[in-house]
């Protein structure tokens, strides 16, 4: 009922005595480096003429306005936040105190992905650049796959009126990871080949594909439907080749097939040529080896697409997260020394388990780079403890008496 609140402390994001905070901050993290500006998707709701969160396209509309939601590419602030990727994962470890299952959506929402960026040669005289977690199995890719939004599809579009639609058509989705891999998997054939690396001769048609994210990776993928869920549904939906090239150690890979899902477990190469009886790890370790001899491929460490997250889309959402958490204190106060702030009693999240994640997405990042910019001594992580509304009434008990 509030009986217990001391009203005098209220305040609201939209108050220039609170958001002069996070205006500071900001500039702080210009000047650090710390945040940069560059051109990303949005979901872009043509009726509202505002962007929108993944969280607010419901069913590809608009929550408000009930508009069909545009992908559109607008110039934003981010985070550079991949620069201390490293700390933000090794701080979940020490933790205690938070749900496992909020801890696992964080390390998630990092995504840090080890694997090979590497070329293939096209058709038409160009390359295009991929990346995969799984280079040994470049036996068995039968298509390469680019995002509606790569800069060679988006060529191709202009040339080609029906896959302009498709595109089109794509980007009706939104920006959601998840409504992008639960859609179901199409493609439009370019008419382009590629050139398997290992064999010039051995061509393999080139899509524009739904499921194909612009944002992770190089935005194309070469697929190898046999150890791909996602990639095996788009073959057997355009009849295309699936050849396994990891089977298990007591099968023999001449009567070892796929049916409706694919094999995603142990065991060694086969119709691999050169590869065949490694373990998975030799074999990616040699494809590596080979492609970066030839000086076609890379070996490199890559972020999920989300992890970089736009500095600014509302007052109390990025920014906003880890101000309230710094300003809790006396967000009107402008006379706060560097120990006071750093003695601030971090919070207590009590909403879903996915609420709070986000919310420390947001905060985390503010977090760390206050740090580094020398306006805190905090850690790379602003809540000590965390609830959610799944923590039982004695979790949060006994969790908080031992702040």
């Amino acid at each position: 009922m509030g009986l217990a609140i001391d009203w005098s402390r209220e305040f609201a994001t939209c108050d220039p005595d609170y958001y002069k905070h996070q205006q500071r901050l900001f500039i702080e993290f210009y000047k650090a480096g710390l945040v940069y500006r560059a051109e990303a998707n949005v979901n872009w709701d043509p009726v509202d003429g505002t962007v929108l969160a993944n969280e607010q396209v419901i069913e590809g509309k608009g929550w408000r306005s009930g508009a069909p939601v545009e992908r559109r590419k607008l110039s934003q602030w981010f985070f550079k936040i991949t620069d201390y990727a490293d700390d933000l994962l090794t701080a979940l470890d020490r933790l205690e105190r938070w749900p496992e299952k909020v801890r696992l959506m964080q390390k998630n929402w990092i995504g840090r992905s080890e694997g090979l960026r590497f070329s293939f040669d096209l058709s038409d005289g160009e390359t295009v650049d991929v990346f995969s977690t799984r280079p040994d199995t470049l036996f068995g890719a039968s298509f390469v796959a680019l995002s509606p939004d790569h800069p060679l599809a988006e060529r191709l579009a202009n040339q080609n009126e029906r896959l302009a639609a498709f595109v089109a058509e794509c980007r009706r989705v939104g920006t959601a990871e998840e409504a992008i891999e639960t859609a179901e998997k199409e493609g439009y054939d370019t008419g382009l080949t590629a050139a398997h690396p290992f064999d010039p001769h051995r061509k393999l048609p080139v899509y524009v594909a739904n499921f194909v994210l612009m944002a992770y990776g190089t935005g194309a993928i070469f697929g190898c439907p046999a150890h791909d869920q996602r990639d095996l549904e788009f073959a057997r939906k355009y009849d295309l080749p699936v050849l396994p090239v990891v089977v298990p150690e007591d099968a023999a890979a001449a009567n070892f097939g796929i049916g409706r899902e694919a094999y995603i477990g142990p065991g060694r190469l086969a119709n691999s040529r050169f590869l065949d009886g490694m373990s998975v790890e030799a074999a990616k370790a040699e494809v590596a080896r080979r492609l970066e001899a030839a000086g076609k491929g890379e070996y490199c460490c890559l972020m999920n697409s989300s992890f970089v997250a736009p500095a600014i889309r509302s007052t109390a959402t990025r920014a906003g997260s880890m101000s309230i958490a710094r300003n809790a204190e006396d967000p009107r106060s402008a006379k706060r020394t560097r120990a006071t702030r750093s003695s601030i009693p971090r919070g207590i999240s009590r909403v879903s388990a996915t609420h709070t994640a986000r919310g420390l997405s947001a905060a985390r990042p503010w977090s760390i780079g206050s740090r580094l910019i020398n306006i805190s001594a905090g850690s790379s992580t602003p809540f000590c403890i965390c609830f959610t509304r799944a923590s039982s009434r004695a979790d949060c008990i006994g969790l908080a008496t031992r702040m």
